[in-house]
């Protein structure tokens, strides 16, 4: 696929590539170790997802609300397993949503008889709750177009499928509408094209102050004297023990040159190699540093496997590294948070 035309290469993509002589990726990932704060999050997160996916259904119709019999053919948009019913789940939430009739005109077989189909709307409270989210959106509009510029620049070609983001687009705080609004409202930075995946959002032009990656956390050691450390230390989160394997490998793997994710592409390394797998780090430092809460689904990260030259084996090469990211496993899906975010 061709660069998108009006935009110029960035020069700084042709950057010398690091050296990582001696250091292979030859440990497995390790187990696990629970963070019950934030698999309580994560819990209470995955309660209220079918009242977040209503809500923003909802605030895509013209009118604000939907036909229950439409609403039934959402149910995996929702994530609604049978037996469940969609009105039984709308019940739940009296103070959010209503179910209301609405008249329909009258058909030729019945023009005697009113019909009516029941539907179901925002309550008046959640409506003004929802409107204000809107308005405060709308004021931090140039933040929220930044992040939809910087994933540009992330990707391969500079364009990302809107299908895509709109599975990313809650995570990253944009509004519901950001695809008719949001969008066309920054011409200057991005244009939404036809592909053969789809509409998409095609970069326009590059901006050297948006292609900063996250600085290196920093890790603050009280030291009983004043002087350098011996040996290398790993901090890790409290609980979390590793194999001398791997902790040499994750030691030997933070010493690394850093990787900028904006101005390498995967070509520049060999499949499956460390350098690789420095960069797919800071990609998905970088978009997870872009979430409101520093977190997002592991699926939605694999949508973007090709576009941000991501491993195949993502889910992997995330819990390879503890000391950068904590994975959920409650929930429906596992969740992946950004530790230094925590």
């Amino acid at each position: 696929m061709s660069a998108p035309s009006g935009l110029h290469a960035n020069p700084s993509r042709t950057c010398k590539k690091p050296s990582y002589k001696g250091l292979s990726i030859s440990c497995s990932a390790p187990k696990i170790v629970r963070d019950v704060s934030l698999d309580k999050h994560v819990v209470k997160q995955s309660r209220i997802r079918f009242v977040q996916k209503l809500k923003t259904l909802l605030l895509s119709k013209p009118k604000h609300y939907i036909p229950l019999h439409i609403l039934s053919k959402c149910r995996s948009y929702l994530s609604l397993t049978k037996p469940c019913s969609i009105r039984s789940m709308i019940y739940r939430y009296p103070s959010i949503f209503e179910i209301f009739p609405m008249p329909t005109p009258p058909s030729p077989l019945n023009a005697t008889k009113p019909y009516y189909q029941l539907c179901v709307r925002l309550t008046p409270a959640a409506a003004a709750l929802a409107a204000q989210e809107l308005r405060l959106q709308s004021e931090i509009s140039t933040d929220l177009a930044n992040k939809l510029q910087k994933l540009l620049m992330l990707s391969s070609h500079r364009r990302l499928v809107l299908s895509k983001l709109v599975h990313l687009a809650p995570d990253l705080g944009l509004p519901a509408n950001f695809r008719s609004r949001l969008c066309n409202d920054h011409p200057d930075r991005f244009r939404t094209v036809d592909t053969s995946y789809g509409r998409a959002l095609e970069l326009v032009s590059w901006d050297e102050q948006l292609a900063i990656p996250l600085p290196t956390p920093k890790v603050s050691r009280e030291l009983i004297v004043d002087r350098p450390l011996r040996f290398k230390q790993l901090t890790l989160r409290k609980g979390l023990n590793l194999k001398r394997r791997h902790r040499d490998f994750l030691v030997k793997f933070g010493d690394l040159p850093d990787v900028c994710p904006y101005n390498t592409c995967l070509e520049e390394f060999a499949k499956e190699s460390v350098e690789a797998e420095k960069r797919a780090c800071a990609v998905v430092r970088e978009v997870l540093g872009m979430a409101v809460e520093k977190r997002t689904l592991i699926d939605h990260l694999t949508h973007f496997r090709k576009e941000f030259g991501l491993p195949n084996k993502l889910r992997g090469m995330i819990i390879r590294h503890p000391e950068l990211f904590y994975v959920s496993l409650k929930g429906l899906r596992d969740s992946v948070f950004l530790v230094e975010g925590i």
